[in-house]
């Protein structure tokens, strides 16, 4: 397992916003908060193979306003230890638009981005916050471990499909002794596909694990292979013939 610390690996653009309050942030459905006081500037995460419209909106906690903390600063954290986040293209389809035009106006989102089809498919669905929306097997997404199962957005010549995959055994990501016991790793994976007795079935293969404090480690990671998906093998066969 190689780590990675390139600072191209992962952008980190802190914004002009500061943060008036809690009300604004109790409105986001999944949010946990630690004390309000800490919490001082918004960013946008994002990784060069990921989607631009897959970035995510996080929280970095600092002691002070002072913009020479944020590179130290920590991300704001859920329970099960994964950064809180909510992915841009989301942001842009909720109710409360107040981060999305900040976004806007300090120049971190531009309205060409934001017009993309993959942004009009998440708002058209009604997308939830972490949903993932795939388009092809190269396509990598966030993906949190260790999870039982995993639901996919897929999208058809016919609109969006919803698909839920049942993860196989990945009991090495804990092995890898990245994060405490009971909590999650952050990790990038893409689709691949395996013959399972004759028949296609999806797999995950996991391109990039992260600790954290942000450290980047990429290996020949174990395939994650998973049960027969009639949902899947129909998708992987109407991308197929498209292309």
């Amino acid at each position: 397992m190689t780590s990675v610390t390139s600072p191209e690996s992962c952008q980190l653009v802190p914004s002009k916003l500061r943060l008036k309050g809690s009300g604004m942030l109790h409105s986001i459905k999944g949010a946990y908060l630690s004390p309000i006081k800490l919490l001082d500037f918004i960013i946008i995460k994002t990784h060069p193979d990921l989607p631009t419209t897959a970035g995510q909106l996080r929280f970095r906690l600092t002691p002070t306003s002072n913009p020479s903390l944020f590179e130290s600063g920590p991300d704001l954290l859920k329970p099960n230890g994964t950064p809180w986040a909510i992915s841009v293209a989301r942001l842009f389809g909720l109710q409360d638009a107040y981060y999305a035009h900040r976004l806007l106006e300090d120049g971190l989102v531009t309205k060409d981005l934001i017009s993309s089809e993959y942004f009009r498919l998440y708002q058209k669905h009604r997308l939830q916050l972490h949903s993932v929306l795939i388009e092809s097997l190269e396509d990598a997404f966030s993906l949190y471990l260790p999870c039982w199962s995993q639901a996919l957005h897929m999208v058809t010549p016919r609109g969006v499909e919803r698909i839920r995959l049942r993860l196989g055994d990945h009991s090495w990501v804990e092995d890898l002794k990245l994060v405490e016991p009971g909590k999650q790793v952050y990790t990038h994976a893409q689709l691949q596909v395996y013959d399972l007795k004759g028949q296609l079935a999806p797999a995950l293969r996991v391109v990039r694990m992260f600790s954290p404090s942000g450290e980047e480690f990429v290996s020949d990671f174990p395939l994650i292979k998973l049960g027969p998906s009639k949902g899947f093998q129909s998708w992987y066969l109407q991308v197929a013939k498209k292309s």
